[in-house]
């Protein structure tokens, strides 16, 4: 099928339309995946619902045009504007897979009052961890963030250490050894993390839009996740007047497939009908 693109300033943002219904869900995928990964999601949440899954920038064949500028919130916000003009979308849904998370979040923050359901899966951007934010500091941490990414070597030598000196879980190291192989995996990642380096949030102000415009909000998370964990969303959980958090016994690579076939099995419990 072929897919469809969106361009903005010479930026392109590719997705595709899964789905014919009238309610919309706008989707956003995982690290080093692209819009197919929510193809199975129009079944799942049935007959009444269509979703743009999105390429984000650097995924797929979306195109940042620029690598030296950072996306901004700001920035963002006029291009999903943009994007919902000219599909005359005025009410919508979000789901986010981990990366993803962070650009439904930026959304959330930008049209609350368009906003109806929102589905995080082991979002990124409720609790950022030491080794992002240590990644898109300005100076030599960033440097040497750079110099480890793009090097093999300096990288091989680094997941030595931590695993000897067990700094960070080895389920984790495993995880970013897998999306590090290549040098276009590495370019990708730093990159990546470059250029989205700018999409932070206080969890307070989420959690206060989320609780004055009453969005039904259900996060999953895994619970053999070393990515992205129960823990990480207890800050926003806590805060929340009506929490929905759901864990699956599963880990981060397979979430979205138990996401779909849990929403598949317990559809009246999840309310999917908006």
């Amino acid at each position: 099928m072929k897919t469809l693109s969106f361009v903005f300033d010479d930026n392109v943002l590719n997705y595709q339309t899964y789905g014919s219904g009238k309610n919309i869900f706008l989707a956003f995928h995982g690290y080093a995946q692209n819009h197919e990964v929510f193809r199975n999601f129009a079944s799942t949440l049935g007959e009444d619902y269509k979703i743009f899954s999105f390429d984000l920038f650097m995924h797929g064949q979306s195109n940042w045009r620029n690598k030296k500028n950072k996306l901004s919130k700001e920035y963002w916000k006029i291009i999903i504007s943009e994007f919902l003009l000219e599909n005359n979308i005025n009410v919508f849904s979000l789901l986010g897979f981990s990366m993803g998370g962070k650009f439904v979040l930026a959304i959330l923050e930008s049209f609350p009052d368009k906003i109806q359901k929102v589905i995080l899966i082991a979002p990124d951007g409720v609790n950022t961890n030491f080794w992002f934010s240590i990644a898109t500091l300005p100076g030599w941490t960033g440097k040497l963030f750079k110099s480890v990414v793009i090097n093999p070597l300096n990288f091989q030598l680094i997941t030595k250490v931590f695993r000897k000196l067990k700094i960070v879980d080895k389920g984790l190291v495993r995880f970013a050894e897998g999306q590090l192989k290549t040098r276009e995996q590495r370019l990708r990642v730093y990159f990546s993390w470059i250029i989205f380096s700018d999409f932070k949030f206080n969890v307070k102000e989420i959690a206060d839009i989320i609780n004055k415009n009453k969005i039904d909000l259900t996060i999953f998370v895994g619970k053999y996740d070393k990515v992205i964990t129960e823990k990480n969303m207890k800050i926003l959980i806590q805060l929340l007047k009506n929490p929905k958090l759901i864990v699956l016994e599963t880990g981060h690579t397979f979430l979205i497939e138990s996401v779909s076939k849990w929403i598949t099995n317990n559809k009246l419990l999840f309310n999917i009908d908006i």
